[in-house]
């Protein structure tokens, strides 16, 4: 698990003043879809309170695959990669959240490059943890089944 002072919403809480016009706050009420798998990532959603539930339909059931809350990070890799949603993502509770968008950090860039840099480096550590889950898991999986 990562420390909490290693995380985006930290980084963005740390460097407020710089990015002010460059990411949003926004709230959502319970139940608010943020995004559905397959439509284009354009926005990441860094929480700040509350929790997004992220599912996938699995033997034609829909089943949650994660819950994010408080300093996580749901969205970033379809915003990152240009690539379709991979998943839904639902709120399940009132959430708050910083919304960084494409044109955001397209701006932050030019802006404040060393906070993009800090940006890219936080996320880059979320994704290859949760590789490194995913493998972990896979392995698991293929020794029960071999």
């Amino acid at each position: 698990m990562r420390k909490s002072k290693d995380n985006v919403l930290t980084l963005l809480q740390e460097h407020k003043a710089e990015l002010s016009g460059l990411c949003e706050r926004s709230t959502f009420v319970p139940g608010s879809v943020l995004f559905r798998e397959g439509e284009e990532g354009d926005s990441a959603f860094v929480i700040e309170k509350g929790e997004i539930v992220v599912s996938r339909v699995i033997d034609g059931r829909e089943k949650a695959i994660g819950v994010a809350g408080a300093g996580d990070i749901v969205g970033e890799i379809a915003l990152f990669s240009g690539n379709p949603r991979t998943a839904p993502a639902v709120t399940n509770k009132e959430l708050k959240a910083i919304v960084l968008t494409r044109d955001g950090i397209n701006r932050m860039k030019t802006k404040s490059p060393q906070t993009a840099i800090a940006l890219y480096e936080r996320i880059l550590q979320i994704v290859t943890g949760r590789l490194r889950g995913a493998i972990d898991h896979y392995e698991v999986i293929y020794h029960l089944l071999t």
